[in-house]
């Protein structure tokens, strides 16, 4: 297949899934760089504690709203949505019957995939499930691991790769920089600690000095 040959509505949809995508991708990337290591936990604790934890919370909330609206149903509420089933819908399988499989497939396996992050909007973001709330649900909210969200990024990559490939595009990487915004916000806090440490430092020896100074006769 052919760039030129992907249907004008279906280059609509994929451009327009791509940006949410990328978009996705970006955000992960600042929380990884703002807390994706111990040391790095560690330093947002020491400087502004609440701040930081909350901004965690709403940043991993964030991702699995995402990943929920990705893999939504084409229509809800008697509205149309942006999600990967609209790949599904927009590949002719008299011409592409193939493609239209492997896509549908993919996006059914997401689908389930995603379940953890549903499921947390459904109980704990979009709505407060009162038998979750009040610790009396048969089943409660499972704790995300890192791997298990990342996991969800590698499926919507290779969907999105899938549909690039298939009509001739270059595939996208996406990936997860390393530095940015949030290697930044790091950096000046790791600054901002040192100089305070310095400051305190000399103040200790101009302390010390007076001290030590030996009254004159």
């Amino acid at each position: 297949m052919n760039s030129s040959l992907m249907p004008r509505e279906l280059k609509e949809i994929h451009d327009s899934l791509w940006q949410e995508v990328a978009w996705l991708h970006l955000k992960w990337s600042i929380v990884m760089q703002l807390y994706g290591t111990a040391e790095n936990v560690a330093l947002l604790n020491r400087s502004a504690p609440r701040f930081f934890a909350i901004g965690q919370m709403t940043w991993l909330q964030d991702v699995y709203l995402s990943f929920c609206r990705l893999t939504d149903p084409p229509r809800s509420a008697g509205k149309d949505n942006l999600c990967f089933e609209r790949y599904v819908e927009l590949i002719d399988p008299a011409t592409h019957p193939n493609l239209r499989q492997t896509v549908t497939n993919l996006v059914v396996h997401l689908q389930t995939y995603c379940r953890f992050a549903r499921d947390h909007r459904n109980r704990r973001i979009a709505h407060l499930d009162l038998s979750t709330k009040l610790g009396r649900h048969p089943q409660p909210v499972a704790q995300v691991t890192k791997a298990e969200i990342e996991g969800g990024f590698d499926r919507i990559r290779n969907l999105i790769n899938t549909i690039e490939v298939a009509y001739g595009l270059n595939s996208t990487l996406f990936g997860f920089d390393e530095e940015g915004d949030g290697t930044d916000v790091v950096q000046l806090l790791r600054d901002a600690e040192a100089w305070q440490a310095a400051e305190e430092a000399r103040e200790r020896a101009a302390l010390e000095s007076v001290h030590t100074e030996r009254p004159k006769d």
